[in-house]
């Protein structure tokens, strides 16, 4: 295999998997705001295309992906006429923005939620509910549980860092990127 070839399979790697990490979220957040399936399809096809063709220059591919998603939905409904639209009321209506990128927020957290349940990792699915979600302190999860303050310890970290993993690996680096 040639250098060029290697480049561009690991080039065609790299897109393929952020187009995996990315596409539903971004999906969610075009139909959310424009109702309509075949439109918002067709604005994350051109999305992910641009993206494509300039694959080489993007540092961050998610942050890159919802500045084009405005460029494009933009550039889309001009080309179709649709002065029925206004884009821009749709995409800085803070309330709707709120409640859209909530939305997408919380379906990415489901999924490194149940990144976490598997089956051998039930227990460290339900330490992480009590302390993270129900707001269980070590010592009383422990004792919910019958297990010690060590074992408490042990299976939240080794929760979190699969949450942190399945963040990471959907480009959510930092809190800011999951808002």
């Amino acid at each position: 295999m040639s250098q060029a070839n290697s480049i561009g399979s690991e080039r065609t790697r790299r897109y393929t998997e952020d187009f995996t990490a990315h596409y539903s979220a971004l999906f969610s957040a075009v139909h959310s705001r424009i109702g309509n399936f075949q439109e918002a399809e067709d604005i994350c096809q051109e999305v992910f295309l641009r993206l494509y063709r300039k694959y080489d220059e993007v540092e961050d591919p998610r942050r890159w992906l919802y500045g084009a998603m405005r460029i494009v939905m933009l550039d889309y409904f001009k080309a179709k006429g649709r002065s029925d639209i206004d884009v821009d009321s749709i995409l800085d209506d803070a309330s709707l923005a709120y409640v859209n990128g909530f939305r997408d927020t919380r379906l990415l957290l489901q999924e490194a939620m149940e990144a976490i349940y598997t089956d051998e990792g039930e227990r460290e699915w339900v330490l992480f509910n009590l302390i993270a979600i129900h707001g269980f302190s070590l010592v009383q999860a422990g004792r919910h549980l019958k297990i010690s303050y060590k074992q408490v310890r042990y299976g939240y970290e080794k929760a979190m860092k699969k949450l942190l993993a399945h963040l990471n690996a959907r480009g959510i680096r930092s809190l800011e990127d999951l808002l």
